[in-house]
């Protein structure tokens, strides 16, 4: 599409990537301080990260996590760090336990998790870290939001294909 119904339809599709919603069948855990999940488009879900949550913050999210493999659906994952700030070192140790206590579930359930940073040099930092490589199942790292939907909606179609 071009002219100016395609710069439209980039528009929106722009201020969808960027606005933050809390709908969907989650809603027990729709919004928690500096976290915040959207879950409309099901499978994809879609986590925002708002500074440096609490540690409080991440149980929660945790706990999110843990019901959605407990309900045993496939999901697509993509953690929106564009407004994040770098979480501390206990908080990442305990990212990388939680992960590895949860590999076989994330391997059997997760459809791939694709990360929004924006900073090329945080996401260059972030290839070289054990606890990014070692995230079970497709990965990858997105500098922006739209780029990152495209990559669920190829994953998704993958899947849908086989």
């Amino acid at each position: 599409m071009g002219g100016a119904a395609g710069q439209k339809n980039v528009e929106t599709f722009e201020r969808f990537c960027n606005r933050p919603q809390a709908i969907g069948r989650h809603a027990d855990v729709r919004y928690v301080r500096g976290i915040v999940l959207e879950d409309r488009l099901d499978p994809i879900l879609i986590w925002r990260f708002r500074g440096t949550p609490a540690d409080g913050d991440f149980d929660a999210f945790y706990a999110a996590h843990e019901r959605m493999l407990a309900a045993g659906a496939p999901f697509l994952t993509i953690l929106d760090a564009t407004a994040a700030s770098l979480p501390t070192p206990a908080q990442m140790r305990r990212q990388a336990e939680w992960v590895a206590a949860h590999a076989e579930a994330l391997r059997a359930q997760s459809l791939g998790v694709a990360l929004v940073l924006p900073s090329q040099p945080l996401r260059r930092a972030l290839l070289c870290m054990t606890a990014w490589r070692c995230v079970p199942g497709p990965h990858v790292l997105c500098p922006h939001m739209a780029a990152a939907m495209m990559w669920a909606e190829a994953r998704l179609l993958i899947r849908s294909a086989a």
